[in-house]
């Protein structure tokens, strides 16, 4: 599975890094979470610029309240495949460590065109 790849590369990533073992799955768990959430805000971005119409409401109605509750699910939908892919190793991803970095660059660089897109359909 690719998810299981991502998790794997960002496992080796962070060790690399000589995150102490014992903190490693919840800084990628946390770390993909809030990819996760930025993710989902630039697909919704997406969609209400195209015109798309509970995107556009999201948007309007959006309140600390919904941000919280959205990264509330996506946590525990992480924890969740954490748990049921507990044999994932930081070893199997040695060789695509790239793969981290790069999820993180490209998920805050299409989060900061899709920002541009909220900024358009707001005027």
């Amino acid at each position: 599975m690719i998810y299981g790849l991502l998790y794997e590369a960002m496992l080796a990533w962070y060790k690399q890094r000589g995150i102490e073992e014992r903190y490693l799955r919840a800084y990628v768990t946390i770390t993909l979470t809030a990819l996760a959430f930025i993710n989902v805000l630039s697909v919704l971005a997406f969609l209400a610029y195209v015109g798309v119409g509970f995107a556009r409401l999201f948007f309007l109605e959006l309140s600390w309240e919904i941000a919280l509750g959205l990264i509330v699910v996506l946590l525990a939908i992480h924890v969740v495949y954490l748990k049921a892919h507990s044999g994932l190793k930081p070893e199997n991803g040695v060789g695509n460590r790239w793969i981290a970095p790069g999820y993180i660059f490209a998920s805050i660089a299409v989060a900061c065109y899709a920002s541009t897109l909220v900024s358009a359909f707001n005027r």
